[in-house]
C-alpha cells in the first residue's frame, strides 16, 4: 500500500525535528528548575532553623543554594539558547514536511509539467535553504544512508491521481486533523489547570496578607507570590491558551478540507493541495512569527525567484 508518513521524509526533516525536540525538552527542564528553585528559596526564607549552638541557619543556606541553582539554570539557558533550537527546529521541520508533500502531490512549485531533474533540483534548493535556518553546531550527526528525496516521496509523485488523493487524505489531512484535535484538547486542559493554580495561589496570598495585617507573625506573602508567578510563567512558556485556540481553528479547517477532498475536480487538485498546505502552514507561521523565527511562508517568498 502506498503511503507517506513522517518516517518516510528526508534527513533534514528528521535532523530539524530532533533538534526541536531536544531544544524543547532542555528549555522546559531549565525553566522548571528555575521556578521550583525560586519557590523553595521563598519557602525556606519564611523562618529560621539554627543549628550548631544557634550560629548556623540551615534554612538560610538552603535558600541560598536554591537561588544559586536558579541562577545556574538561567545562565545555562542564556549560554545555550535551547529555546532557539526548539523554535528554529520546528520551523525548519514543518517547512521540509510541507515541501515534501507538495513535491509528492505535484503541487506548486513542483508541478508535473517540470521534468524530474528540474523538480528535484527545485525541491533540494528549498530544503537546503531550510537547513540554513538551523544552528549547524548542534545538528545530529549525518549518516551515509541519509537522503532527502526518499523512495516513498518519489513513488507517490509518480502515482496516479486517485492514489494521491487517498494517501493525501489519509496520511496528511487525517493525520494532521487527529494531531491538532488531540493537542487542542491537551492545551486547553493544561491552560485551565495552570490558570486555576495561579488564581488559587493569589487567593492564598490575599489570605496571607490579611493574616499579616492582623499581626499574626508569619509571612507567607513571598511564597504565594512566587507560586502564582511560577504558574503564570509556566503557562506562558508553553503558550497553552493561545495554542489551544490556534489548534482548534486549524482542526476545524482540516475537517472542511477532509470532507471536500473527494469532490475536487482533477483540474483543481494541485490548487486544492496548495490551499490545504496553506491552512496547515498558517498555524506554523503564526507560531514562528510569535517566537521570532523565519517562517516557512517567508522561506517560500524568498525563493520565488528560483521558479
Amino acid at each position: 500500500m502506498t503511503h507517506l508518513t513522517d518516517h518516510d521524509l528526508g534527513a533534514v526533516y528528521h535532523a530539524a525535528d530532533t533538534l526541536s525536540g531536544s531544544g524543547q525538552q532542555s528549555t522546559r527542564k531549565l525553566v522548571r528548575v528555575e521556578l521550583i528553585s525560586v519557590i523553595v528559596a521563598s519557602i525556606t526564607g519564611i523562618t529560621t532553623f539554627r543549628v550548631g549552638d544557634g550560629r548556623f541557619d540551615l534554612l538560610a543556606v538552603i535558600s541560598g543554594l536554591a537561588f544559586l541553582l536558579a541562577l545556574g539554570a538561567s545562565l545555562r539557558r542564556f549560554q545555550r539558547s535551547p529555546e532557539k533550537h526548539w523554535y528554529q527546529g520546528r520551523a525548519a521541520a514543518e517547512t521540509v514536511r510541507t515541501l515534501s508533500w507538495k513535491f509528492a502531490m505535484c503541487a506548486d512549485p513542483f508541478p508535473s509539467t517540470l521534468v524530474d531533474a528540474q523538480a528535484e533540483n527545485r525541491f533540494l534548493n528549498r530544503v537546503r535553504r531550510a537547513l540554513h535556518q538551523l544552528d549547524e553546531t548542534v545538528l545530529p550527526l549525518p549518516t551515509l544512508g541519509d537522503r532527502e528525496l526518499t523512495d516513498a516521496i518519489r513513488n507517490l509523485r509518480e502515482a496516479d491521481l486517485a492514489t494521491k488523493r487517498e494517501v493525501y487524505r489519509r496520511d496528511r489531512i487525517q493525520n494532521q486533523l487527529k494531531w491538532y484535535t488531540r493537542r487542542s484538547h491537551e492545551h486547553n486542559r493544561l491552560a485551565r489547570i495552570w490558570i486555576r493554580a495561579a488564581i488559587f495561589a493569589s487567593a492564598l496570598g490575599v489570605g496571607a496578607a490579611v493574616t499579616k495585617f492582623l499581626l499574626i507573625d508569619i509571612d507567607l506573602l513571598g511564597v504565594f507570590a512566587a507560586v502564582a508567578s511560577s504558574a503564570v510563567a509556566w503557562n506562558q512558556l508553553n503558550q497553552h491558551r493561545s495554542q489551544a485556540i490556534a489548534y482548534t481553528v486549524t482542526a476545524r479547517e482540516l475537517t472542511i478540507i477532509k470532507d471536500a477532498i473527494s469532490t475536487i475536480p482533477d483540474a483543481e487538485w494541485t490548487q486544492f493541495v496548495n490551499d490545504a498546505e496553506e491552512a496547515i502552514s498558517r498555524e506554523h507561521t503564526m507560531w514562528t512569527a510569535k517566537n521570532g523565527v523565519l517562517s516557512n511562508r517567508s522561506l517560500e517568498r524568498d525563493l520565488e525567484d528560483e521558479r
